[in-house]
């Protein structure tokens, strides 16, 4: 790079430290900042004379190529700034069409075209939800299969081992002081209701005869209604009960494939179905009645409801959701 000559006095006052040229050097970045590039002029304008030798000129150029400063000859910048403004045109483009193609803002921009929820459809969307949620644990709390659950989640809740707000129903309750005095006796009263019907449950199974069993079903139901009974007193949210379902899949999906064996070894079609074990099957098929209670379709037809009213209820608060997405649009439509 040519330096041009400077005079005895600045050659004296630039003969600096490496304090002085570290500053000088500061200063060309802020200018490169300002510009978007910096000349070899600018260079030669900001450097003290002490800095002459090719090595150490080359340093201070790798320096400020390393920051991606762009270091022009003169007559090289007329047609840097041209390219710098057809590039920065380009990125305009491109990113109004990045816009278009991008599948959020595209949901976005149809959201806020749909028309907002009346407060009638606010009403009846919510009136849906609740009757779905209230179908779905009405069809799980006519069998005593969450017995056990409730009465552990409710002694999470007594040791503050449970979040209240995630698990409890607030607007069905007067306040939590009232709920947690309550709790101790609920929880002690669905705990014996559940021992009752597990004994009487056990002694259905191996009744020894038609009128042992007879009577041992009607021990089973009562205890059993006395044991449903404490269930909505509990005022759990639906989502706690999701839970429950995620839990029980792995023996329904164990059931569903233990019937199907079953169906498959009546009218075999190949050597592998004839070759099934049912009695195994059977046994099976009797530990998980002996566990929930119920036979094992029942079972599965059971949860079959729940999960369809479940799904009910999920489709109405998705329709929520999106109405409330369609009002913040519509409401930051008006501040953009």
């Amino acid at each position: 790079m040519p330096r041009k000559s400077k005079s005895a006095k600045e050659a004296k006052t630039n003969d600096s430290p490496p304090q002085s040229i570290n500053e000088k050097i500061r200063q060309l970045i802020r200018l490169a900042k300002e510009q978007g590039y910096l000349t070899f002029s600018d260079l030669n304008d900001a450097l003290p004379e002490s800095v002459d030798s090719p090595e150490d000129i080359e340093n201070v150029i790798s320096i400020l190529q390393n920051l991606e400063i762009d270091i022009l000859d003169p007559e090289d910048v007329d047609s840097f700034k041209q390219r710098q403004e057809e590039a920065e045109e380009e990125e305009s483009r491109s990113s109004q069409h990045d816009i278009l193609d991008d599948p959020v803002r595209m949901y976005l921009k149809q959201m806020g075209q749909v028309p907002l929820l009346t407060r009638e459809q606010e009403v009846e969307i919510s009136k849906r939800i609740e009757k779905a949620e209230q179908e779905a644990m009405d069809v799980l709390f006519s069998a005593g299969l969450c017995g056990t659950f409730h009465i552990n989640l409710g002694n999470r809740l007594l040791k503050r081992e449970e979040r209240f707000d995630r698990v409890i129903i607030d607007k069905k309750i007067d306040n939590r002081e009232a709920y947690f005095k309550a709790l101790p006796k609920l929880v002690e009263t669905a705990g014996r209701a559940e021992e009752n019907t597990r004994k009487a449950w056990e002694d259905l199974l191996s009744a020894p005869s038609p009128e042992a069993a007879k009577r041992a079903r009607t021990r089973f139901r009562k205890h059993e209604k006395a044991l449903r009974a404490t269930f909505p007193k509990f005022y759990f949210k639906i989502k706690v009960f999701e839970e429950f379902l995620e839990n029980i899949t792995p023996d329904l999906n164990e059931i569903a494939r233990l019937l199907d064996q079953l169906e498959a070894a009546r009218r075999p079609k190949t050597k592998r179905q004839a070759a099934v074990n049912t009695r195994q099957i059977h046994a099976r098929l009797q530990d998980l009645q002996r566990h929930y209670r119920m036979e094992p379709v029942e079972l599965v037809n059971l949860i079959a409801k729940v999960r369809h009213h479940m799904r009910a209820a999920h489709r109405a608060k998705t329709e929520m959701v999106e109405a409330n997405l369609r009002l913040v649009i519509s409401i930051a439509k008006k501040y953009t």
